[in-house]
């Protein structure tokens, strides 16, 4: 920070060029600044009924698709009247589909599922009805697997951007696009003094 300060310092007599750009980059990042979500997550594990170990390493390529069963539209229509049915939650399926992403675990053996929403409460509805409703589905595609919805469950408040972070890319940003204005400038005062010159 130090350092950009100086730069700005050093630059003072062109403070226009530079503070117009970081005021344009500040204002745009206060879109993000405190945009806080809750992300709530759950885990369905896949296992062999008859050894109970993790899956073979061909069978953990079916993550991907267990993921994409995800989005179906009957396990989404599914979990909207599980929400309305429990926690009477009317929501689109577009937003439900927004809300909830996937990762597989580096195990290989399980799926966690992510929902995201500024309500808490609503983050959560929305992860455990979707989570029950590809279990079910699960458990009826891949009959001859073990699957299970672990007790692995969290729920974190997530901050997209932080005030300081934002500031600090905001001036650096501004600081390089003005510094672009500047030798912009420069280079053409320069290059019409030196037409002039060889007249």
């Amino acid at each position: 920070m130090k350092t950009i300060f100086s730069f700005l310092r050093s630059n003072r007599n062109n403070w226009e060029m530079y503070l117009f750009p970081i005021v344009i980059c500040l204002a745009f990042s206060a879109l993000f600044i405190n945009n806080d979500n809750y992300v709530y997550t759950t885990e369905i594990q896949v296992k062999s009924r008859a050894s109970q170990k993790q899956l073979k390493p061909f069978d953990t390529t079916s993550i991907s698709v267990y993921q994409t069963i995800l989005k179906n539209p009957d396990i989404i229509a599914s979990a909207q009247n599980a929400l309305a049915d429990d926690y009477n939650i009317h929501i689109s399926e577009n937003l439900l589909v927004k809300a909830i992403t996937t990762t597989p675990v580096l195990s290989g053996d399980s799926l966690k599922i992510k929902a995201t929403n500024k309500d808490p409460d609503l983050a959560v509805a929305m992860g455990k009805q979707v989570t029950k409703s590809l279990f079910y589905v699960l458990k009826s595609y891949i009959p001859a697997k073990q699957v299970n919805i672990t007790s692995r469950t969290s729920l974190k408040n997530v901050k997209t951007v932080s005030i300081s972070y934002a500031i600090l890319v905001s001036v650096i940003l501004g600081s390089a696009i003005g510094l672009s204005i500047q030798l912009l400038i420069e280079n053409e005062i320069f290059r019409k003094h030196l037409g002039k010159r060889r007249k």
